[in-house]
């Protein structure tokens, strides 16, 4: 029923009781990834892969696992563990990033989600490749067209690069999408404080700090604060 504080205290006893059920273990850390405990989601994902028997699970806390590392400073480890998940077991490697071949890269690995292209793009990004990153970002809209963390992917990519114009369009068509991504009216208010519109500005950061926040966003608490400092 989504009611994580209820929950939190019966997985924290079932954990410290010996639980090794890698499905509930899993739902354990990633309510703890959510709230910004890495570390203990850390240590959860590592228990719970130690102890696991179900393919399935093997891959959600591995990739779990990589979003920690991201978490807690590590986004080339992160992308590394990603890119070998994504090419287990044993692929042959991409010769490249042509955007005319995403069908290549979708096909290398049907297991992967478009929330997995889109977290191996972002972290991409992070780590200045940007051909990976808009490579992966697209892939993640060819399996689903309408998936707007992948515009918003494109539009971070952009941004970063420089071209803001192009960043508007993907974060504009991010929010057609889901009006409520905080991530990508963050950065449309940055871009309307840079164009001097001070008004637009405010009104993005209003609805940015309106949204529910977890730690998985791709903007944090303190870039929302700095951000209203500047306005």
């Amino acid at each position: 029923f989504h009611r994580e504080d209820k929950a939190l205290p019966f997985y924290r006893a079932a954990y410290k009781l010996g639980c090794k059920s890698s499905q509930l273990l899993a739902a354990y850390g990633l309510i703890l990834l959510r709230r910004g405990e890495a570390k203990s989601a850390q240590e959860i994902f590592e228990t719970a892969l130690a102890a696991n028997r179900n393919v399935f699970y093997t891959r959600t806390l591995k990739a779990n696992l990589a979003i920690c590392e991201w978490k807690l400073g590590q986004p080339q480890k992160a992308y590394d563990d990603y890119l070998a998940l994504y090419y287990f077991p044993d692929k042959e490697k991409l010769p490249g990033y042509d955007l005319n071949e995403l069908e290549a890269g979708l096909d290398k690995n049907t297991t992967f989600t478009e929330q997995d292209f889109v977290t191996m793009g972002f972290l991409a990004l992070l780590c200045g490749k940007w051909e990976a990153a808009r490579y992966f970002s697209e892939v993640a809209l060819l399996k689903e067209p309408q998936y707007a963390a992948a515009y918003d992917n494109l539009g971070q990519i952009y941004f970063r690069q420089g071209d803001t114009e192009k960043a508007k369009q993907n974060f504009t068509k991010a929010l057609e999408l889901k009006p409520g991504l905080m991530d990508s009216l963050y950065y449309m208010a940055v871009i309307a404080l840079s164009e001097k519109d001070i008004p637009l500005a405010k009104e993005y950061l209003g609805k940015a700090e309106s949204q529910s926040f977890n730690a998985l966003n791709t903007v944090s608490a303190e870039d929302l604060k700095a951000l209203a400092n500047k306005i």
